[in-house]
């Protein structure tokens, strides 16, 4: 999880004329308070079945917002052992606009990487012409396991592009996991 300094929390307390890189300690405490809640939702109300053990690191990346890595452990009925769990809780493409809007919304503004690459050899993850990340991700109909045992996320080449007024057409291919 990063600090988002247009948070609403962020921004209904800043002054006329202060940016939220003026408030290192709204951010920070806007961050850890989103964070506990967080917390909340994973060792408490369960979002990822029963945690047995979790540790976790917060760190501040160059523009001094902070992030947390998080570790969990679940239990071993909860475990995720086949790429159809794994799909239950992530998901690496644009959701439809009317029937999920929220989720649309916060895809599209969080969750797109590039353009890179070829197309924007100035990107900072673009080293000779290629995203240093392997963007675009190549189109898969499912989830399955690679042979470096990392998963290949489902990214449907069903037509769902993003009309995001550039020369590029952003498909799920973009879509960051």
């Amino acid at each position: 999880m990063t600090c988002n300094p247009s948070w609403e929390e962020i921004q209904n307390e800043l002054k006329p004329g202060q940016t939220p890189q003026d408030r290192p300690d709204l951010l920070t405490r806007i961050f850890q308070a989103k964070f506990e809640e967080l917390k909340k939702d994973i060792y408490t109300r369960g979002v990822l079945e029963k945690v047995v053990a979790h540790v976790h690191v917060i760190e501040f990346q160059k523009r001094g917002l902070p992030h947390v890595h998080i570790l969990v452990i679940l239990d071993e009925n909860g475990k995720l052992n086949t790429p159809d769990d794994y799909d239950c809780i992530v998901r690496a493409e644009i959701p439809d606009k009317d029937e999920e809007p929220m989720l649309y919304e916060a895809v599209i503004c969080y969750m797109i990487h590039g353009p890179c690459g070829e197309m924007n050899v100035n990107a900072p993850c673009t080293k000779n012409g290629t995203c240093k990340k392997n963007y675009i991700t190549s189109f898969a109909s499912c989830t399955i396991q690679g042979s470096d045992s990392y998963l290949i996320y489902q990214h449907r080449g069903d037509g769902i592009v993003l009309d995001c007024n550039c020369d590029v057409v952003v498909d799920n291919g973009w879509v960051v996991p």
